[in-house]
C-alpha cells in the first residue's frame, strides 16, 4: 500500500486507505509500528476500526430493511427463473416427443 505522508499537514484517508490500515494492523498485530509508519494516534486507529465494525452490522445486519427488501427481491428473481427452466425443459421434452 502506498500512501503518501505530508509533513506537517492534517492527513485525510480515504475509507479505502482506511480499510486497508486497519487490515495491516490485523496482519501484522503491533499498533505501534502501524502508528508509527502512519504518523497516527492509536485511538485514531481504534475509532477506525468501530466505526468500520458499526457500519459493517448495519449494512449487512439481518436486522436491516434494505437487507430484507434486498433478500425478497433475490427470492423472487429465483422463483421466476425456477419457472423459465420447468417452461424450458417442458418444451424441450415437447420437442423430443415431435421427433420421434
Amino acid at each position: 500500500m502506498t500512501i503518501e505522508l505530508k509533513p506537517n499537514r492534517k492527513r485525510r484517508f480515504t475509507s479505502q486507505q482506511k480499510f486497508e490500515i486497519l487490515v495491516e494492523w490485523e496482519e501484522c498485530k503491533d499498533i505501534q509500528l502501524i502508528c508509527d509508519k502512519y504518523g497516527l494516534h492509536h485511538t485514531t486507529i481504534y475509532r477506525w476500526k468501530a466505526r468500520f465494525e458499526a457500519g459493517k452490522n448495519h449494512f449487512l445486519g439481518p436486522n436491516n430493511p434494505h437487507f430484507e427488501a434486498k433478500i425478497k427481491l433475490l427470492r423472487d428473481e429465483i422463483n421466476k427463473l425456477k419457472e423459465v427452466v420447468v417452461q424450458q425443459a417442458y418444451e424441450i421434452t415437447l420437442l423430443k416427443k415431435s421427433m420421434k
